[in-house]
Order: C-alpha cells, then sequence, then structure tokens
C-alpha cells in the first residue's frame, strides 16, 4: 500500500484536480486504515496550493462527515470543528470569487450547520379546533370562509399535508375516533391517486355524518402506531393530533351559524386587524398549520442562538464581499440562501430579509441570464413564502366566500398549497404558472381561474382529475396548442405510444374524434378529462382552441360540459 500512496502522491502532483486519483486514494486509504484527520489534512495542503480543486473539496466532505460521527456527542467540539471549515472556505471566496468549487462546499456546509426540519405534518382540513354546521335540509355544510354544497351527507373529506413525500399511512399509523370511540376503518390515498406515496393524503369520513341531530366529536391523531415513513427511509419525526367538531342542526339554526360566520368574515375583511388574525375563532380558518417548534430544552435552545449566531456572521461576510465584488452571481445566490435561512429560524426578520433576497434574485437575472428561469422559479417560491409565513398578508388576498386572489404575482409553482386547504374558488390568473401541480391538495375547491399564464398542454391539467369538487375551469389565453412535442406527457399516465397524426382516410367527423381520442394525437384528453364532471372549462384564446379536431376531441371527452372556445366568446 505504500508503494500505492508514493503512486497517488505522484499522480495528484502533477494534477491534483484528478478525481481517479482522488477516488483511489479514498480506497487506499481505507484499505490500509489511514486515520481520517491525516487524510484531512492533506486535503488541507492540496486546498491551500489551490483553492479552485473540487476534487479535494469533495473528498473534504465526505472525510468530516466520518468525522462527524464519532464526535456527535460533543456538540462544542462539533461547532467549534464547523466554524473552522467556514474560515478556511472563505479564504478561498477571497481569492476568487467566480471559482463554483469553494462555493459548493459552502452549501455542503450550511447545510451541516442547519440540521433539515423532519418529516412532520405542515397541514390539514377540517382545521383543528374548528366547527362545521351541517344543514341537514338543504345538503350543505359551513364553517368560517366555506359555505359547501355536497351531494352526500355521509361523507367529509379530510386532508392531511406532510413536508415530505411519505409512505405508511392507513389507519392504522393515523387514528381517526369519533365521540371516543373505536377508530374508524378509513381508506387514506395520496391525492394524486396513481400514485403510492405523497405529501398530500385524503380520506372521506362517513360514520360520523350518520346522525340526525347533535353535536359530533372527531379526533385525529397521526402517528398512533410508527410506520409513517419518507421516501429516504426517516420515520415521521413525532406524532400529531387534531380534533374538530360536527354539529347538525335544521335549516333555521344553520342560517343563525351561516349569518354570524358572514358577519366575521366580513369584519376581518374590513378591518384588516391583527385583533382578528390573533383570535383563535377568526383567521385559524385560514391557517390551519400545525405547530411545528422544535424541542425547548436548554441543549436545544442553545444550538439555535449558536446557529442565528453564525448565519449573523456569514451574512454580513457575504455583504462585505459583495462590496468588493458585486458581479459575483456566487456571492449573490449564497447571500440570498442564507438570509431566507435565517428568516426560517427568525421570523422577526422575515419581511427585511425577504425583500433583500428579492431584490438579489431580481440581480442575478440580469448577472446570469443563462438561469433566468432557476431565478424567476426563485422569486415565485419567495412569494408564496411570504403569503404563507404572514397571516395578516394571506388575509389580505381573501375576498369573500372561499375567495382566494393570488393573481399577477409571477407564481410560477404552488408549492405551498398545503396552507390553502381551505379554498374553494382560485384565481392564478396572470401568473408565470406552467402546470397544475400542488392543487390536487385542494378538495374543497370548485371554481379556478388560471387564465393568462403559460400551461402549454392538457396533461399540464391532469392534478385536476383528484379534485371531486371542481366544477369550473378556466384555462383561457395560455399555451395550450403553441408547441409541437408536450413534454409534459411522460408526466400522463399512458401507453407512451408514437401514435399516427393521421386518421384512417375513410373516417368520418364523429369516427375521427373517437379515433384521436383511442388512438391519435389527442389520446391525452382521454387520460386527462374522462369521466370529469365539469360544468365549464374556458380555452378561449389558446391555439388548440382554432383545432377544429382538438375541440371535437374535448367534447367527445367531456361529455355534458359547456366548452368555451374563442369563437363563442367572440360572439
Amino acid at each position: 500500500m505504500d508503494a500505492e500512496f508514493l503512486l497517488l502522491k505522484k499522480l495528484l502532483k502533477l494534477d491534483a484536480r484528478n478525481f481517479h486519483g482522488w477516488d483511489y486514494r479514498r480506497f487506499v486509504a481505507k484499505t490500509k486504515g489511514v486515520a481520517v484527520e491525516d487524510e484531512l489534512l492533506f486535503t488541507t495542503d492540496k486546498i491551500n496550493e489551490n483553492f479552485s480543486n473540487y476534487s479535494a473539496w469533495h473528498n473534504r466532505s465526505a472525510l468530516l462527515s466520518e468525522i462527524s460521527k464519532n464526535e456527535a456527542a460533543e456538540n462544542g467540539r462539533v461547532q467549534e470543528r464547523l466554524q473552522e471549515e467556514y474560515e478556511l472556505v472563505k479564504n478561498s471566496f477571497y481569492t476568487d470569487p467566480d471559482d463554483q468549487s469553494g462555493w459548493f462546499y459552502y452549501s455542503w456546509l450550511l447545510g451541516q450547520t442547519i440540521a433539515p426540519v423532519g418529516t412532520h405534518v405542515s397541514g390539514c382540513w377540517p382545521p383543528p379546533k374548528s366547527l362545521i354546521v351541517i344543514d341537514l335540509k338543504n345538503n350543505s355544510y359551513k364553517l368560517p370562509f366555506n359555505k359547501l354544497k355536497v351531494g352526500k351527507l355521509e361523507t367529509l373529506p379530510v386532508v392531511i399535508c406532510f413536508s415530505n413525500s411519505v409512505t405508511g399511512v392507513n389507519d392504522q399509523t393515523v387514528s381517526t375516533t369519533v365521540d371516543g370511540n373505536d377508530s374508524l376503518e378509513l381508506e387514506w390515498r395520496p391525492v394524486e391517486r396513481w400514485q403510492k406515496s405523497g405529501r398530500k393524503w385524503t380520506t372521506n369520513i362517513k360514520n360520523c355524518l350518520s346522525s340526525s341531530s347533535g353535536q359530533t366529536s372527531v379526533k385525529i391523531l397521526v402517528g398512533a402506531v410508527p410506520g409513517i415513513t419518507s421516501l429516504d427511509g426517516q420515520a415521521c419525526e413525532r406524532s400529531w393530533q387534531s380534533s374538530f367538531q360536527v354539529l347538525f342542526e335544521e335549516t333555521s339554526s344553520f342560517e343563525d351559524y351561516a349569518d354570524k360566520y358572514d358577519q366575521l368574515c366580513e369584519s376581518i375583511l374590513q378591518s384588516r386587524s391583527r385583533t382578528f388574525v390573533d383570535s383563535p375563532s377568526s383567521l385559524q380558518y385560514l391557517f390551519p398549520v400545525a405547530n411545528h417548534s422544535g424541542s425547548n430544552n436548554e441543549e436545544a435552545d442553545g444550538t439555535k442562538i449558536w446557529q442565528l449566531g453564525l448565519l449573523d456572521r456569514e451574512i454580513q461576510s457575504c455583504r462585505e464581499l459583495l462590496d468588493l465584488e458585486e458581479n459575483s452571481k456566487w456571492t449573490r445566490l449564497t447571500l440570498t440562501r442564507l438570509l431566507l435561512t435565517h428568516a426560517s429560524y427568525n421570523t422577526s426578520s422575515l419581511k427585511s430579509h425577504i425583500d433583500e433576497a428579492r431584490k438579489h434574485l431580481e440581480m442575478l437575472k440580469c448577472l446570469d441570464p443563462t438561469h433566468q428561469e432557476y431565478y424567476q422559479h426563485q422569486l415565485s417560491l419567495l412569494s408564496l413564502k411570504e403569503l404563507t409565513m404572514d397571516e395578516f398578508i394571506l388575509a389580505g388576498k381573501y375576498v369573500r366566500e372561499g375567495l382566494l386572489k393570488l393573481n399577477q404575482l409571477s407564481l410560477c409553482s404552488l408549492e405551498f398549497a398545503d396552507r390553502f386547504l381551505w379554498v374553494q374558488n382560485l384565481d392564478l390568473s396572470h401568473n408565470q404558472l406552467r402546470s397544475t401541480h400542488g392543487l390536487e391538495a385542494l378538495q374543497l375547491l370548485s371554481n379556478l381561474t388560471l387564465s393568462h399564464n403559460r400551461i402549454g398542454s392538457v396533461t399540464a391539467l391532469a392534478p385536476l382529475r383528484g379534485l371531486p369538487l371542481l366544477e369550473d375551469v378556466d384555462v383561457s389565453y395560455n399555451q395550450i396548442g403553441d408547441h409541437t412535442v408536450d413534454t409534459c406527457r411522460v408526466l400522463c399516465s399512458s401507453k407512451l405510444i408514437n401514435a399516427s397524426l393521421v386518421p384512417p382516410a375513410s373516417s368520418q367527423k364523429s369516427d375521427r374524434a373517437e379515433w384521436h381520442l383511442k388512438e391519435g394525437r389527442y389520446w391525452e384528453i382521454k387520460v386527462v378529462f374522462e369521466d370529469l364532471c365539469w360544468q365549464k372549462l374556458n380555452i378561449a384564446g389558446n391555439s388548440a382552441a382554432k383545432d377544429v379536431e382538438f375541440v371535437d376531441a374535448l367534447n367527445r371527452a367531456l361529455n355534458g360540459t359547456r366548452l368555451i372556445t374563442e369563437a363563442e366568446t367572440n360572439l
């Protein structure tokens, strides 16, 4: 092995960044039993020779991961070592701010410093401690900000959202009891019905709604027994529980409750007062999210204080470097990530940090136009983060009767939809959305406006199949039909065949439409829209609305749905 080390020493002297050499050195060092600390010193020497050595930085991260396992019990030593690493990597920034190897290591280091939050419940519907009033005569139920018409009173949708995709959600791991009786046997399923895992899970409670009068208490316990795990094998870190009441009333009493709810909502909308936001009987219905505060022990508090202090110092260092190198994209991007990480730990700095992060992302779109779509995506997430972390801001987007207006926000993703589970009417017009992914969690949604976005295909609407109450969809003035290649097709359950674009020559018009649905160019229409009970679909302003065969196929798939095309809107 000594000869192998001598050979590797010569190789890495001639080519210090040769990743084959570094990979072989790791094998030889492990085989010979070389101390990890000795190998760490070797990487330090190579990095000091040339900071632009991605292979050395990568090897250093592997070595430190192994060392940290042995030092896990010594919290003070771990923090001291991390601080040393921050000082080392910052030397590379000041030497060459545009070299990405040090920045990649810095990102890894930040991930070791700020441990990710484990898998937990991030949202639910019905809201905790809510009261659902059911009108026995008119087949509807209501709570603040929601007034729903349902076909069957014996069912009530329940949605639970997790912070990560999970498996193992069933009637054993999630206990549901009614009035303290035995747990109900419920079928939990991902809202993406074709998947076996997911972040959002739903079921329908039937038994609790079989009463003809009186009040019923429903309690849900997530993590009743172990079994819920994320896709990387991590167990749901702690149990979570919620309860709500279901009250059965005749029409007169129901209307009394409805009037009180409407008055409460109107007062909130008119005043926008923090008093209402802080009231547990008002805006809690808008924000049915579990409390995920960490442990309150002294060690956890001490770690958080140290983490915040380190983030403050790193933010200041990046600002100082940016003063020297204002066009450094890596400095701006890293500073943005630091600001948002700090804001998630200390909400008092949320507004100022988000404003500064937004400024840097806008600047990055100019400095690095090749990745402007990525920066726009981050800006979109920033807008949603600001909305969902400040209840008062989100309340300003609420109108009435379950209508939430999130239009003209430049949104290009919907990754925080678990904060909007109560929404019935959602306006997402004049954004930059390419897909409806995320909306499948909104099981109460009945009206959806997606006009003036960037949706390029009908397969981008596939997540809407999982919304049982959806009736009215507006996708006017998008880009459906503009693109000859539908990149979303691979996400759609299908045969994935290269179908012929030309139907048989002898086909009649009705036969051609049927052929296109089964075999031809519009087979995805059948996959997405078949058996849906929508009342209206607006596709006006899309290129596809001018394609007669496309419209014929769509009409056939949406049997009974009113289809609005460009021609009809011009009448």
